[in-house]
């Protein structure tokens, strides 16, 4: 099969990839949009805000949740070479079919503090580029699942209203060695939207990835074959929730 297609592919064209990233921290009250809304988590689990509870059993099913406040440091860059579509909720209205091949992923987390706060995560698809100014990262020992939940989107109209609008989880669970993560699995999470057009995936809709070889492997930098860097042109993305939960994807 062959592997082109990215998981930012599908994007309606009138939608803007960019986002506003809520700020979770487990340590304190955090406001970081322009809104002043106010996300609130405890310590060492997953709230509704990230998985919504209607969904949550459903997906333990297809991507393990580490809850616990022993967490591993994952500081560093990351090169995902196999990614796999795994499980699709809406598969057949716009979700990947299971063993879908997608394009090569390069991964930074940055320095991790003693909560499991990560500042700066940057992640590289093809001419993509998204970044997330808060992840935070919980666990116990060597297992660990990190999350960031962001606000996409898109062009005001003739009215100055924002048509279409979404919020996204992103969730990724893995067994940290000294050679990369092992069992890697990557869930989007449409957690609420507004979609006049009905063009992007249904509230609590979600897709899992993994990594079919087993382990997404630790590098040096961005120290991988030239010929498999993404272009140091590439266009930046904020954040690319609308674009991966369209409903145009095609799955074949």
């Amino acid at each position: 099969m062959m592997k082109s297609t990215a998981l930012f592919a599908g994007t309606p064209t009138h939608l803007v990839r960019c986002g506003i990233l809520f700020l979770l921290s487990f340590a304190m009250t955090a406001c970081l949009d322009e809104s002043n809304s106010t996300v609130v988590l405890p310590i060492g689990t997953v709230s509704n805000n990230v998985i919504p509870d209607e969904i949550r059993d459903m997906l333990d099913d297809y991507i393990p949740i580490y809850e616990g406040n022993d967490i591993p440091d994952i500081s560093g860059y990351f090169f995902a070479d196999d990614l796999t579509s795994l499980y699709c909720s809406d598969e057949g209205n716009g979700g990947f079919e299971p063993g879908h091949k997608f394009a090569d992923q390069y991964m930074y987390f940055g320095p991790q503090n003693k909560s499991g706060i990560i500042y700066e995560y940057e992640e590289k698809e093809g001419k993509s580029i998204t970044t997330s100014h808060l992840v935070q990262v919980m666990g116990s020992g060597d297992n660990f699942t990190a999350f960031y939940v962001a606000e996409g989107y898109s062009d005001e109209n003739d009215d100055g209203v924002n048509e279409t609008w979404t919020k996204v989880s992103t969730v990724i669970s893995g067994t940290l060695t000294g050679y990369g993560i092992k069992n890697f699995k990557k869930a989007i999470i449409m957690v609420d939207k507004k979609d006049p057009l009905d063009e992007i995936m249904a509230v609590n809709a979600y897709r899992v990835f993994y990594e079919e070889d087993g382990i997404v492997e630790r590098i040096s930098k961005w120290n991988v074959p030239a010929k498999r860097m993404p272009s140091e042109n590439a266009e930046l993305e904020k954040s690319s929730s609308v674009s991966i939960c369209s409903r145009n994807n095609n799955s074949k």
